[in-house]
């Protein structure tokens, strides 16, 4: 939720000479309602989303990705199903603060997954042949990333995840597999429904869409004083 820790992070990596063969995005939050970071963005836009464009884009240029070897670095996206259900991006008010409630939680975590997945595509074939980029959605997990829900829904919630979320131990093998596997060695772009094959939406596969989320991120962060060296 603030990307000069964002910064600091990727900072110590580079003192510490750290080369990264595989990295996960997987931070996440589902807020119950609009809240301001301290760099003034939403947080569900800036956690989920932006922060993570930051990290994966500044550890290339830091050079921070193992080279050589028989195995190219990967980059893993936790993602999500729910990436399908916006039918469009709205640009014009591309990183714009505005207030939303408890009811329109899911589709804010839906809008900003959408994002996620279409710069996620976009950095597949940007980086193909030089890193891998796959993703995934690991279905509906029991964690406490709906600890924001009102107090008189936990219980339900509680019960429902109980019964039906598969544990985070479970979750975490198609994580593995995309990490590990032999199997898509010099494959890169595969995105996995759970444990199958899929394919992410027709927006998010939209090789305009992906362009136009790389740029307007880009431009966002150099406006908060977080440039790169290949754009300028």
């Amino acid at each position: 939720a603030r990307l000069a820790a964002v910064e600091r992070g990727v900072d110590e990596l580079a003192e510490r000479d750290r080369k990264l063969d595989v990295v996960v995005l997987n931070a996440g939050v589902v807020p119950r309602e609009a809240r301001r970071t301290a760099d003034g963005l939403d947080e569900s836009f800036q956690v989920n989303f932006l922060s993570n464009v930051l990290f994966v884009r500044r550890l290339a240029e830091r050079n921070l990705f193992a080279k050589g070897g028989q195995r190219a670095a990967r980059v893993v996206v936790v993602s999500s199903e729910s990436h399908r259900g916006p039918t469009s991006i709205d640009f014009d008010a591309f990183g714009r603060f505005r207030p939303w409630t408890l009811r329109d939680a899911v589709a804010q975590y839906g809008y900003v997954k959408l994002l996620l997945q279409a710069f996620t595509e976009e950095l597949a074939r940007r980086w193909r042949g030089r890193i891998s980029v796959h993703s995934l959605c690991p279905g509906a997990v029991h964690t406490d990333i709906g600890r924001e829900a009102p107090s008189w829904a936990k219980p339900l919630l509680a019960l429902t995840m109980r019964a039906f979320f598969v544990a985070p131990e479970k979750a975490a093998l198609p994580v593995a597999y995309l990490a590990a596997s032999h199997e898509i060695e010099g494959d890169s772009g595969v995105y996995l429904h759970a444990t199958r094959r899929s394919a992410p939406s027709a927006l998010a596969l939209d090789a305009g869409t992906g362009g136009e989320v790389w740029e307007r991120s880009e431009r966002l962060l150099g406006d908060l004083g977080y440039t790169f060296e290949e754009a300028k």
